[in-house]
């Protein structure tokens, strides 16, 4: 019997999921425990008490502190073990443009084939074992992948507890390695000293190095503490540009064109 399509998001509103698994959608459904402070979590579990659902890490007041927790901020859409959808996209009507919401965002979602995918599915199964005491494995879970498209591809699971710099080494190579130019697109730019550094020396090299953020921030903190820091990185030639709305939640860096 083939797995069920599993989700793993930070933000849920399920007033708008309700349609589509009334529909019959099959999930294994993993929420940050902060998830309600959209939704309360005795209705999360009536509407969704036919689903394998866990809570990622409860904490005991979270509606005091939304932000002051151990949460995972993984997106993972992993269908069949086939299929596999990742990026920046919540699940929340601000990313439907269409509807005009009232604080509408923009952001980037990526269809993943092939043997990259068991990277997403490997990913998911070690927070399911973590949030859900149970292990998914064997061929429903894990499909035999064979290579799509002409792209290499390679998941990178980082942190918080293990793997925490892998993504930090990986973005300090690709600078290194950088020979004309860096276009990096962040909601969230706020970079310790390595990666400062990183980028002033591509910038003073020659490489032309471009960091694009929102005028308009949704956090309000983060965006002060982003401007305080661009001065370190302006001062040596990297370019700095305002978007303007909506909100873009994007995270990407292109070198030399490869993404």
């Amino acid at each position: 019997m083939p797995a069920p399509p599993l989700l793993r998001d930070l933000l849920v509103e399920l007033d708008r999921l309700w349609p589509h698994l009334a529909a019959g959608l099959s999930l294994l459904l993993s929420l940050l425990a902060t998830v309600h402070v959209v939704l309360n979590k005795r209705d999360v579990r009536a509407a969704l008490g036919f689903l394998g659902l866990v809570w990622f890490l409860p904490t005991w007041v979270p509606w005091r502190m939304p932000y002051m927790n151990l949460r995972c901020h993984r997106k993972l859409l992993i269908v069949d073990g086939e299929v596999g959808f990742t990026g920046g996209m919540n699940i929340r009507e601000a990313h439907v443009l269409s509807r005009a919401p009232a604080f509408p965002v923009r952001d980037v979602h990526f269809e993943l084939g092939g043997p990259v995918v068991g990277h997403l599915m490997e990913t998911f199964a070690e927070d399911w074992l973590f949030a859900a005491g149970e292990t998914l494995s064997g061929p429903a879970w894990f499909p035999p992948l064979e290579p799509a498209g002409e792209v290499l591809a390679r998941g990178i699971r980082e942190g918080p507890d293990h793997d925490f710099e892998k993504l930090k080494w990986t973005l300090l190579a690709a600078l290194g390695c950088a020979e004309r130019r860096v276009r990096i697109v962040t909601p969230y730019f706020i970079p310790d000293e390595a990666l400062i550094t990183a980028l002033d020396v591509a910038a003073m090299r020659g490489v032309r190095v471009e960091v694009l953020l929102p005028s308009v921030n949704n956090l309000k903190l983060v965006q002060w503490a982003s401007t305080a820091t661009l001065w370190q990185v302006l001062r040596y030639g990297v370019d700095v540009w305002l978007t303007p709305p909506p909100f873009d939640h994007s995270k990407l860096m292109l070198v030399d064109e490869h993404q």
